[in-house]
């Protein structure tokens, strides 16, 4: 037994995309259960508490219900909680659904960990086909008496209604949209649902504007990201951003927030527009390494935090105050920038409108010279042979000889400028049934909702 914990302690890092391992394999079984759930309560095991519930889900002992109900106001903001434990209650099966069904009408919760619930509850039906009408049971109980302030958890809960193909609850459905109770911009409205469901062929009514009940909740959380500061001063919003590029990313996509901003600036200094369906898909090295989002706040915080973002850097350029994102580290007892991950942002992104027009244009020519250096592998081959001092002073190139670039390709766009606003977002967030941002032609449920 020992010697099986100890092999899953040190296991080690898990990849997003990885499959489960078969920790049955180990030798783990019922009596290593309490040793498992001590692992997941100490929350300085990190992977090993990953493991450990993993385990737990193939072990299916429901001594490890309330200690992992017990994790998830903990850990409703990890994202490998958020999708991982539902599916270990879910492997548990039936003897969870009563502790969950009351965790989930227990208004005195989080939200998002009474989301964990929800979600458990639908995992169950999942894994086990039979408990349907029980966990129905446990649904119909919570609508009965809904949190009408918890619009997030009500959208959600009415997307696993939709995925269970649960018409029985249509009429306690309606009775929440109707006390607009309801984030419409995750379910849709109640037609969306009704089409979803099969209740519907077609819209009856104007589609609605799926901004309306949760613009304003958007609003107040990149407010909150931007004041939330980190101890070493760097802005929540891109932590945030790390954290979803290194959750989502592959070795073909955007690695951090530097990397994202110099890929900004290329797209922001083309000489014609980029369209979002061209860069989006770009940030993750093209359609075939997009991620398979675990839920759409995962898509719905990025995309906003990505725009945010990118409206940043367009009017830094707009206004005159562009200064590249770089990083800083410690050289010799000295802080240093380091210029690497912009500049390889930013020849992403440049590659995406080179052409022979452009190939040879000095302007161009001018910042590519500046950029090259550090951003592929024959740049870094020319670093080698340059002194500390001539490094230092191709860095300080790079800002000035981007601006320029902006300036000339922009300069009939800048005079248009005077006479409008900056750019906004002005494009509603989609529902689960209208077509996806990112330009595949899908509709958002089939492609970046999940």
């Amino acid at each position: 037994m020992e010697q099986a914990i100890s092999q899953l302690i040190n296991l080690g890092e898990v990849k997003p995309r990885d499959e489960w391992l078969d920790y049955l394999q180990f030798g783990l079984n019922q009596n290593d259960v309490p040793e498992l759930i001590k692992i997941i309560e100490d929350l300085r095991h990190n992977w090993a508490a990953l493991h450990a519930w993993r385990a737990l889900g193939q072990i299916g002992n429901p001594q490890a219900i309330q200690p992992l109900l017990n994790q998830f106001s903990k850990l409703c903001d990890d994202d490998w909680a958020i999708s991982e434990l539902c599916i270990v209650m879910g492997m548990i099966g039936q003897p969870a659904i009563e502790a969950l069904g009351n965790y989930l009408k227990d208004k005195r919760r989080k939200e998002y960990a009474r989301i964990m619930a929800s979600d458990s509850l639908a995992q169950i039906v999942v894994h086990h086909p039979e408990t349907r009408d029980t966990v129905l049971d446990v649904y119909h109980s919570y609508l009965s008496n809904p949190d009408h302030s918890a619009v997030d958890l009500n959208g959600l809960l009415i997307s696993q209604l939709i995925d269970l193909k649960t018409t029985e609850l249509i009429d306690e459905i309606s009775a929440l949209f109707q006390a607009n109770a309801v984030d419409i911009q995750i379910c849709g409205d109640f037609e969306d649902v009704q089409i979803a469901m099969g209740l519907l062929q077609q819209r009856k009514t104007p589609k609605p504007d799926y901004r309306s009940t949760g613009m304003k909740k958007l609003a107040e959380t990149m407010q909150m990201l931007e004041k939330n500061k980190a101890d070493d001063g760097i802005p929540g919003n891109y932590q945030r951003i790390d954290h979803y590029l290194d959750r989502y990313g592959s070795d073909e996509s955007i690695l951090c927030i530097s990397e994202l901003d110099g890929y900004f600036s290329a797209i922001v200094c083309a000489p014609e527009m980029i369209l979002p369906s061209q860069w989006m898909l770009g940030i993750w090295g093209g359609e075939e390494f997009s991620p398979e989002w675990e839920s759409v706040q995962h898509a719905q915080e990025f995309n906003s935090l990505i725009l945010n973002h990118y409206n940043e850097v367009l009017q830094s350029f707009q206004n005159d105050f562009f200064s590249p994102l770089y990083l800083e580290g410690q050289f010799e007892g000295k802080t240093t920038m380091i210029v690497d991950e912009w500049c390889t942002g930013f020849w992403r992104g440049y590659l995406l409108w080179l052409d022979e027009e452009n190939k040879n244009d000095p302007v161009t020519q001018s910042a590519v010279h500046t950029i090259y250096p550090f951003a592929t592998e024959k740049g870094f081959e020319i670093l080698e042979i340059l002194s500390k001092n001539e490094i230092i002073s191709l860095q300080k190139q790079i800002e000035p000889a981007v601006i320029k670039l902006y300036q000339r390709n922009n300069a009939s766009y800048l005079q248009s400028l005077k006479k409008t606003e900056t750019f906004k977002r002005n494009q509603p967030k989609v529902g689960r049934n209208e077509p996806c941002p990112c330009g595949s032609g899908k509709k958002y449920k089939k492609c970046c909702l999940h």
